[in-house]
């Protein structure tokens, strides 16, 4: 019998070392899929990727009244950069599907229309922006970092997502999701 429980023991040590094992190469290479990612992106905008703090994550506006578990999926499904001040947060082509939210910083959203040029600036943290939800998308200039600011990328199908999990994303961003 005590043969028996020792092989059992062993075979259960085995099986949690082989789990761990196997973690952690799944986690090696989902890092490697997002670093990949981030150094595609880093190279075609020029965005400085950063890891994120969740600590600090849960006390942006936006954040306020998401769970841990709902955090950490943030955390997941999303990257942060650095942006410089003047440094301009890519809208155009691929990033049009995107959610900027602002973390840490300021941005100037500007408009011209009929040459009539309109700089709207803002540093409320936890303020968000989308292209395609933006009022005045048929006169947008451009988005620029005013200020060193961290922004958060959340891709317009994560956003979605995090509708449809029931996250609590704010009323007005809901309704255009």
């Amino acid at each position: 019998m005590e043969e028996l429980s020792s092989k059992t023991k062993k075979m259960k040590r085995f099986i949690n070392f082989f789990a761990v094992l196997l973690s952690t190469f799944h986690m090696a290479s989902c890092q490697q899929l997002h670093t990949d990612k981030a150094l595609q992106l880093k190279n075609e905008y020029d965005m400085n990727p950063i890891g994120k703090n969740l600590n600090k994550l849960s006390k942006v506006p936006f954040f306020l009244d998401f769970t841990t578990e709902q955090l950490q999926w943030v955390d997941a499904n999303t990257d942060e950069y650095g942006f410089s001040k003047g440094q301009e947060i890519p809208t155009k082509d691929k990033m049009q599907s995107v959610y900027w939210i602002l973390l840490y910083g300021s941005w100037d959203i500007e408009t011209n229309n009929n040459g009539l040029v309109n700089k709207t600036h803002v540093n409320t943290l936890g303020s968000w922006f989308q292209l395609a939800s933006n009022p005045e998308k048929n006169h947008f200039s451009s988005l620029t970092a005013s200020g060193t600011s961290y922004i958060l990328m959340v891709p317009e199908a994560k956003m979605k997502e995090m509708k449809v999990l029931g996250f609590p994303i704010p009323a007005e961003l809901k309704e255009k999701l």
